[in-house]
């Protein structure tokens, strides 16, 4: 199980969560039972590019299994799940890799995996995630 979790430092276990994945410079690469930590740098060509934001071809390439993050918008989720990626959305007090990390360490890392959590994400970016009902 290797997982990636998009951050915005690549500073070790002090990396700090970014809070979309498409909007992160970094992925922490972690794989289950092994403490230590890798970094990928996501692509220039797959920044900032909404609706197109989605590295996925660098993290299939990766070997990445799962990506957990705070929070994604539809087509990401669509392209990662279409590639066999499993996406799981984190606890949103998390801040810190370090916390996801002491998590995975006392099996107490329960990311969700329910696809509607991560539609409320549209692709404006605005971030302002007041009630947008998009039917």
């Amino acid at each position: 199980m290797k997982i990636a979790l998009p951050v915005t430092t690549d500073q070790g276990a002090q990396a700090q969560l970014s809070d979309h994945f498409g909007h992160a410079p970094f992925f922490a690469v972690i794989e289950k039972g092994n403490p230590s930590v890798t970094f990928l740098t996501k692509a220039a060509h797959s920044r900032g590019q909404g609706g197109g934001c989605a590295p996925t071809a660098e993290l299939k390439a990766a070997g990445i299994s799962h990506v957990y993050c705070k929070g994604l918008g539809q087509g990401a989720y669509n392209r990662l799940t279409g590639e066999g990626i499993s996406v799981g959305i984190l606890d949103p007090t998390y801040t810190h890799l370090s916390q996801v990390l002491d998590a995975m360490g006392n099996d107490t890392l329960a990311p969700q995996t329910d696809p509607t959590l991560c539609a409320g994400h549209g692709h404006d970016h605005g971030h302002d995630h007041g009630h947008h009902h998009h039917h």
